[in-house]
């Protein structure tokens, strides 16, 4: 166990980008840029590295998470404790999204009040950034952490519900049942390669930025089905990449400590492929 009080190790530029799912032309299109703008708190402001600066300490963390050191040259037990701890704040945070968007998108009443009333977006979009903003300044002090990732959570939710309350019940449990599978196909594959998948950042900032730039015209300028389609096709490519890239840095560059940080990284990752694949199921219906 190294001394908590030494500094943590530098780590290279390439902390995971921004991200975003662009904007459709239905009705729910204001909302579509929402996902990446709160990504962008995290890399403008409080990134990984900016993360990782603070010298606040680690309230009831317990002592095996104030290691400095990348998970990877951690001991099994912390490699294990911390990947647990991973999965389980993710799981809990789609179990959540899973229930409050379903109720949303199931539920008749609520379903007519947010068709009329489209401006309602604006309430959990609003308190998306106030709450990520409070994770970000007490992501290291339990339990507050994990209320306010907790409360993010939740305005997350009821923006997907808002989101899938305009798709059908078939298509959004097909996108559901694909993004799972696809999501613990890549994770799975990352976690038994050897490859080092550090050098993609770059590429998938790049990318990243492209969809942003489409979504902010899309805006103004209604693309075709058939564009939105391959828009919405290199969306899901986008995704999977970062949802190999995050996995690597959970798997191997992370600290102990930054457990939040990894799993709300990977929690958006999963809603913007789903979103994105959403949108691909519709599309190709429509054609």
């Amino acid at each position: 166990m190294s001394n908590p009080n030494v500094p943590p190790p530098a780590y290279s530029d390439n902390a995971p980008a921004q991200k975003t799912y662009g904007a459709t032309t239905s009705p729910t299109s204001a909302a579509e840029p929402l996902l990446g703008a709160q990504r962008g708190m995290l890399a403008s402001g409080s990134g990984r590295d900016a993360w990782m600066d603070s010298g606040d300490d680690i309230e009831a963390a317990g002592d095996d998470f104030k290691d400095d050191r990348p998970v990877d040259e951690c001991d099994q037990l912390i490699r294990i404790g911390f990947i647990r701890r991973v999965y389980s704040i993710l799981l809990s945070q789609l179990a959540l999204t899973t229930v409050v968007a379903g109720w949303l998108h199931l539920s008749p009443t609520a379903t007519s009040i947010m068709h009329k009333t489209p401006s309602l977006i604006f309430i959990p979009m609003i308190g998306t950034f106030l709450t990520l903003f409070g994770v970000s300044v007490r992501r290291h002090s339990y339990p507050s952490n994990m209320i306010l990732l907790g409360l993010f959570t939740l305005c997350e939710s009821f923006l997907v519900g808002m989101v899938t309350s305009y798709y059908e019940s078939r298509i959004v449990l097909q996108a559901l049942a694909l993004t799972c599978l696809v999501f613990v196909g890549l994770t799975l594959f990352v976690c038994q390669s050897k490859y080092d998948f550090s050098g993609m950042g770059p590429m998938l900032s790049a990318g990243l930025w492209g969809l942003i730039g489409v979504g902010l015209i899309q805006l103004f300028l209604p693309f075709s089905t058939t564009t939105d389609l391959v828009v919405s096709a290199f969306g899901v490519i986008i995704f999977a990449g970062y949802v190999v890239f995050d996995t690597f840095n959970i798997m191997k560059r992370l600290s102990p400590d930054e457990y939040i940080f990894g799993a709300l990284s990977l929690y958006l990752d999963f809603l913007n492929l789903f979103l994105y694949i959403l949108r691909i199921l519709n599309d190709s219906q429509r054609n």
